[in-house]
């Protein structure tokens, strides 16, 4: 896959052999990343909120709601069990991102029609938030061995 943002809220996201359209309203959009199997994305923007996405239909099937500013980092675990966030908030927050769809994988109704029922409590998901000092998270990485590592510029206050 290839993802194009051509204007804040708006993307593409290009495949061999099809186009989708992805219409963000989360305003400018900073972080994506794609899950392990290929078939989700995840964007995180300036709103706070992390959105999934079903690449297939091109329809937003999560909402992921917990920080308070930014979201500059996504990255799903190697076994795409998790989704991390880091923000400017000053937060990594991991998200169960096999919960966040479950439904979607059984549900054809969901697929014949478009209509997604999103979790109402996003923090049903949350698995854990870490706080740093005074650090906006830019950049987050799963190792091999699934231990997370995430980056960012200390800001003394």
């Amino acid at each position: 896959f290839l993802f194009l943002s051509e204007v804040p809220g708006f993307g593409r996201a290009f495949q061999t052999d099809q186009m989708s359209t992805y219409i963000f309203d989360q305003g400018p959009v900073h972080a994506l990343a794609f899950a392990p199997n290929g078939r989700y994305l995840a964007s995180g923007a300036t709103d706070g909120r992390v959105l999934l996405w079903d690449i297939a239909n091109g329809l937003m099937v999560g909402e992921l709601k917990g920080h308070t500013d930014t979201v500059y980092a996504l990255r799903f675990s190697r076994d795409g069990e998790m989704l991390a966030s880091g923000a400017k908030d000053d937060t990594v927050r991991l998200w169960d991102s096999v919960k966040a769809v479950e439904d979607l994988e059984t549900d054809d109704f969901t697929t014949l029609t478009g209509h997604i029922n999103l979790t109402e409590n996003s923090q049903e998901l949350l698995l854990g938030t870490y706080m740093t000092k005074s650090t906006p998270i830019v950049h987050l990485h799963f190792s091999r061995r699934n231990l997370l590592l995430a980056v960012g510029a200390f800001n003394p206050q």
